[in-house]
């Protein structure tokens, strides 16, 4: 028996999502999830269970991914970020620890997600960053691109564009949806209460439909309809997209 007092950690998480199958722990493929759950065994020597804010797709990354554990160390909380990351890989970084109420659940509790969505938008595809972005070598119109987002913000029903089983409720409140252009590359960041299974990436792959004229930026309102016209295109990769942020 422990007689220790339990703690509550939460954690911020940034990492490399290339060489793995995505956040959620599964059998026989590595995981961001179960990596770091085993760092964090390993220096406390406790069995214990990782709750993560955002199921993060294979090949997705993160800057601020964040998570929660209970404990009984007694370790001080200014050293935890260093402890765990030395029983961790160079790809996966605990960016900072404190020590949260018991209840605390960062899933749960999470009010909003935040994530960008990195394009490579010149002729020559990027070597340096072929793990971070996706590159589209056509000349995209930006302002046509603002204007579909710009139908997309607010309460709508995001079932059309979603890969995973039909879900009762596909509504979803989207706070968020910007599209920058920095030197070469197209940033669209997008915050919502919530997503769907690959709702950001389905929904960027139609803001560049939009972008090289296949087609109006009006028409992706057809996809915000509860009678629900599903996006049948494919959707963009994983690797250009990043878990940037995590409010409570």
């Amino acid at each position: 028996m422990n007689l220790l007092q339990k703690r509550n950690i939460k954690l911020i998480i940034e990492y490399d999502g290339t060489n793995y199958s995505g956040w959620q722990t599964q059998a026989h493929v590595p995981s961001i999830q179960s990596t770091v759950k085993s760092a964090i065994e390993k220096l406390t020597g406790e069995r214990i269970i990782l709750i993560g804010a955002g199921r993060t797709d294979s090949g997705v990354h993160a800057q601020g991914q964040a998570a929660n554990f209970h404990t009984h160390t007694r370790l001080s909380v200014d050293s935890m970020s260093l402890a765990i990351n030395a029983h961790l890989p160079r790809d996966i970084a605990v960016k900072s620890a404190e020590e949260v109420p018991l209840d605390f659940n960062a899933r749960k509790n999470a009010k909003a997600r935040e994530y960008m969505y990195v394009v490579s938008n010149n002729k020559f595809r990027t070597a340096l960053y072929r793990h971070y972005s996706y590159h589209v070598p056509l000349t995209l119109d930006i302002p046509a691109m603002k204007e579909a987002a710009a139908y997309c913000k607010g309460k709508h029903d995001f079932s059309g564009f979603t890969g995973g089983r039909k879900t009762e409720n596909g509504v979803r409140n989207i706070m968020k949806l910007d599209i920058e252009r920095k030197v070469d590359f197209i940033c669209i960041t997008v915050k919502a209460n919530s997503f769907l299974t690959h709702m950001i990436r389905y929904m960027v792959a139609a803001l560049l439909e939009v972008g090289r004229d296949m087609m109006k930026a009006e028409d992706i309102k057809i996809y915000l309809e509860p009678t629900l016209k599903k996006w049948t295109h494919s959707r963009a990769p994983a690797r250009g997209l990043f878990l940037m942020k995590v409010d409570y």
